[in-house]
């Protein structure tokens, strides 16, 4: 139905299910998260972001690491033995914005 309204398309370049949002598309994804938004601040919930993906410490600490790293993302750099992973959920990263509010107290 979004292909026949001209809401998106896809692309075996870039893969499948994900989607390419068309203008129609976009303005459509926008006014959803603009309703989102607005919902959620009338109820009180501040918006926070976090990067897409993460070092992989953050999730040996939060547990996510044993249990999951043979189903996350893994990147690695040629120039680093550091590995960092794509999030798989936004709790551990969050739970950082907390650590360094509650750090200002």
């Amino acid at each position: 139905m979004g292909k026949l309204l001209d809401l998106f398309t896809f692309s075996d370049l870039v893969g499948p299910g994900l989607p390419l949002y068309t203008p129609r598309g976009a303005l459509i994804r926008r006014l959803l998260n603009e309703y989102v938004e607005d919902v959620q601040s009338k109820y009180g919930y501040q918006q926070v972001w976090t990067n897409q993906f993460a070092r992989g410490e953050l999730f040996k600490i939060s547990g996510h690491y044993d249990k999951y790293k043979d189903s996350m993302f893994r990147v690695v750099s040629n120039f680093s033995d550091e590995e960092f992973f794509l999030k798989p959920m936004n709790c551990p990263q969050h739970t950082q914005i907390l650590r360094q509010q509650t750090q200002k107290l």
